[in-house]
């Protein structure tokens, strides 16, 4: 029941408590991370929206944009 609170590339461990779990995160390139931080900063100057959203979801695939322009982006 808890899991379905995170992530599709993530998982769950149970502890001694049903309501208590232990997430296994999925790892992160920081390298990756950092170059599309830096892209998304000179998207902003420029107020490229499409371009920002498609980066953010880049960064955080588990963001939907329901019912607006960006849902296109959506996966």
């Amino acid at each position: 029941m808890y899991e379905e609170l995170l992530g599709n590339e993530e998982n769950t461990i149970g502890t001694h408590h049903p309501k208590i779990m232990i997430g296994k995160v999925k790892t992160i390139d920081d390298e990756k991370i950092n170059k599309l931080i830096i892209d998304l900063i000179k998207l902003v100057k420029n107020q490229e929206n499409h371009k920002i959203v498609k980066i953010m979801k880049l960064i955080a695939p588990e963001f939907i944009s329901n019912n607006s322009e960006f849902s296109s982006l959506d996966n």
